[in-house]
C-alpha cells in the first residue's frame, strides 16, 4: 500500500515485534533483496535472508550460508544501516517490517527512516503504512480510511490535503500540533501537496490491502 509496483525492492526485516506470518510472506515473495537487521537473523523464515547487517550484539543463531556484515557505527541504528545497505545495493524502494514494539528509541527512529532517504522508504505493520511525502503526490486509498500526516522533521509549509473529511489548504505545520493528526479519506484518491519540507503520511491498513497502491 501506498508504493507503486514496478522498482527494484528491498525487505528489512527488524527485531522490533513479528509481523504476521501473512504479512511477512507477502513481501517476502514481492521483495528482489531480503536482509535482516541483526536479531532479526534468530528467527526462521520461508527463505534465506541475502545478508545480516548490523554490529551483531544481538545475533544469537546466525542462519548458516548467509553473508554477514558487521557495522559498528555507534552513531547509526541497525536498521539505517541495512538501509544503506540496500542503498548501495541500487534498491528504489525499501520496506521495513518489524518496526515496532521493541526500544521505543529505535521505534522513533525507524518512524523517520521514511523521512531521511531519497529512495522510496515505506515502514510497514499489520494495521498502518508509513512513508514519506514531499512535493505534490496522489494516493490510491479507499474512502473511510484514517490517516495523518505529521512534519516530523522541525516544520513543514504551504501544505495542502484534498480528498480527505478534513481538507487543508496552504496551511503550516508544526510537529507540535496535532491539526493533521486523525484524519479520513473521503475519496478513492488523496492528494497532498508540500511546498517546502516533508510530511510522514501514516495510513490505516486492513486485511486484505493490496501491498502496492499507486503513488503518484
Amino acid at each position: 500500500m501506498l508504493l507503486s509496483k514496478g522498482k527494484k525492492t528491498g525487505l528489512v526485516m527488524l527485531d522490533g515485534d513479528a509481523p504476521s506470518n501473512s504479512l511477512q510472506n507477502a513481501w517476502l515473495d514481492e521483495c528482489d533483496l531480503f536482509i535482516c537487521a541483526d536479531g532479526a537473523a534468530n528467527r526462521e523464515y520461508p527463505r534465506l535472508p541475502d545478508a545480516v547487517i548490523g554490529d551483531l550484539d544481538s545475533l544469537v543463531n546466525a542462519p548458516e550460508g548467509v553473508p554477514i556484515h558487521r557495522m559498528d557505527d555507534s552513531n547509526r541504528t541497525d536498521g539505517e544501516k541495512c538501509v544503506l545497505y540496500l542503498s548501495r545495493e541500487q534498491c528504489d524502494r525499501i520496506v521495513l517490517l518489524g518496526g515496532t514494539g521493541g526500544r521505543q528509541d529505535h521505534h522513533l527512529v525507524n518512524l523517520a527512516l521514511p523521512m531521511s532517504r531519497p529512495e522510496e522508504v515505506m515502514l510497514a505493520g499489520e494495521d498502518f503504512s508509513a512513508v514519506a511525502v514531499w512535493g505534490r503526490q496522489s494516493f490510491k486509498i479507499p474512502p473511510g480510511r484514517g490517516l495523518s500526516v505529521f512534519p516530523l522533521y522541525g516544520s513543514a509549509q504551504g501544505v495542502s490535503l484534498r480528498g480527505v473529511q478534513f481538507p487543508l489548504e496552504c496551511a503550516d505545520l508544526a510537529f507540535t500540533r496535532g491539526l493533521t493528526a486523525s484524519n479520513r479519506s473521503v475519496e478513492s484518491s488523496v492528494e497532498i501537496e508540500v511546498l517546502r519540507g516533508r510530511l510522514l503520511l501514516i495510513v490505516e491498513r486492513r486485511e486484505g490491502d493490496p501491498l502496492w497502491q499507486d503513488a503518484t
